[in-house]
């Protein structure tokens, strides 16, 4: 048995449940697994306490030692999505979607990251040319900071339809509708937020699960970013010309563009998902 548990809550956002619930629904094809969810530390001890599964994949925005030491103790195999958010364990298994993460150690073999383990997508990007659009993604909780900065970066972009995402403040959200040709939506799901994507000729977006979204399906996403963790992934995917990183004294947008982060063929996609399977085999040493 296999025990998926993500963190979800208002102030650390939806990423770490979106991609751990969509990791579970891919691995139920294959093992008897199951998922839950928790918004504290407590609540998390508690579930593990009265759980029976050989195997854990840990998605947590916090970590302790107590739960750590209850993981050695009573579980076969530990699998953690980090985020670099806290200090690594080295008895368990590491976990992440970014592919450009760069290890310092070759011969560490529990350190699994990299689009090798995630779920391939098939790739369309069609910009819609008749009418320009300005995709806006919002932070969860930084809602004014991101207004501000936004502000600036729109406004000479008159002739664009702007579509914002995320928005949850009352005051900027009436702001947004008064002064700006626009759309405006509390909260969008994946799917939906990925088909306006494809047709947005420009995308501002947060540096979190967001981004990992958007650069998973090749667009090219102007970032904002906002804590130490999200700042890691943005300044080399920045380097390596994946996204624009919108830096202090940086102001200036990049359109969206086919950035190939993820080429496919048949052969690469059974080879991900056998890949993404290895981590759960139970024969494997611990």
């Amino acid at each position: 048995m296999i025990s998926f548990f993500s963190w979800k809550s208002n102030k650390s956002g939806l990423g770490h449940s979106v991609r751990t619930k969509k990791l579970f629904l891919f691995i139920k094809r294959f093992y008897k697994c199951n998922y839950r969810e928790f918004d504290n530390l407590k609540k998390l001890y508690l579930l593990l306490k009265k759980n029976k599964s050989d195997i854990i994949f840990l998605d947590t925005y916090k970590f302790s030692k107590k739960i750590g030491s209850l993981l050695k103790k009573k579980f076969n195999k530990t699998i953690i999505r980090n985020d670099f958010q806290f200090k690594k364990e080295n008895n368990f298994y590491y976990f992440d979607d970014f592919k450009y993460y760069e290890k310092k150690n070759d011969k560490d073999t529990k350190l699994f990251f990299g689009q090798n383990y995630c779920i391939p997508k098939k790739i369309s990007l069609r910009k819609n040319k008749s009418q320009k659009i300005i995709l806006i993604i919002f932070n969860n909780k930084k809602q004014n900071f991101f207004y501000k900065k936004i502000k600036e970066l729109i406004k000479d972009k008159k002739d664009y339809k702007k579509i914002f995402i995320n928005v949850k403040n009352i005051k900027i959200k009436k702001k947004i509708k008064e002064n700006y040709y626009s759309e405006v939506h509390g909260f969008l799901r994946n799917e939906k937020i990925k088909l306006i994507s494809d047709h947005s000729n420009i995308i501002i977006s947060p540096g979190g699960q967001t981004l990992m979204e958007l650069i998973e399906n090749n667009h090219y996403p102007n970032v904002i970013s906002i804590s130490k963790n999200q700042n890691y992934y943005s300044k080399i995917l920045n380097k390596k010309n994946k996204i624009n990183l919108i830096a202090k004294k940086n102001f200036k947008l990049r359109k969206n563009k086919l950035n190939n982060y993820i080429s496919f063929s048949k052969d690469k996609n059974l080879l991900r998902k056998r890949s993404l399977i290895e981590i759960f085999k139970k024969n494997e040493s611990t």
